[in-house]
C-alpha cells in the first residue's frame, strides 16, 4: 500500500504481478503509475502486513 485517499487504497504494482489478476482488477495492459487506486469491492481482508484480494 503506498496510499490512502478519501477512503480508497492505492497500491503500487510491481513488475512481477500476475497478469490474470491485473485483468481481474482492469489493470490490463501496462502497469505505470506508481500508484493504482485498489476499490474496496475488490478487498477482502486487511491486516498489518497483508492485503488479501477478493478477485
Amino acid at each position: 500500500m503506498t496510499d490512502v485517499r478519501n477512503g480508497e487504497l492505492y497500491v503500487e504494482v510491481g513488475p512481477d504481478a500476475d497478469p490474470e489478476t491485473l485483468s481481474e482488477l482492469n489493470w490490463d495492459g501496462t502497469v505505470n503509475q506508481q500508484s493504482h487506486g485498489l476499490p474496496n469491492q475488490y478487498i477482502s481482508n486487511i491486516t498489518d502486513t497483508t492485503i488479501r484480494l477478493n478477485v
